[in-house]
């Protein structure tokens, strides 16, 4: 289960985005892209283990479930170690 200190961690990752628009969206859940595709990400809160990228019009709720992790450079899926 990911603890308190990963979550902080990948928060630290993240700053260096904001401020940034994002030009294109992926993953293994991808919502309506129209609603995050052109944003700016203005800022990034955590609450417990749950991650929340904030645009003007959006807010991405990222929660890591119980055995979860992240990789911001690579696809975990395609991509080896």
């Amino acid at each position: 289960m990911p603890e308190g200190p990963t979550i902080v961690l990948m928060k630290e990752e993240l700053q260096q985005f904001i401020g940034n628009k994002i030009i294109s969206v992926e993953g293994d859940f991808v919502f309506e892209t129209s609603q995050i595709k052109g944003e700016i990400l203005r800022d990034i809160k955590t609450f417990g283990k749950q991650t929340y990228l904030i645009f003007d019009t959006v807010i991405l709720k990222i929660h890591l479930l119980m055995f979860g992790s992240y990789s911001l450079y690579k696809r975990k899926d395609i991509d080896t170690l």
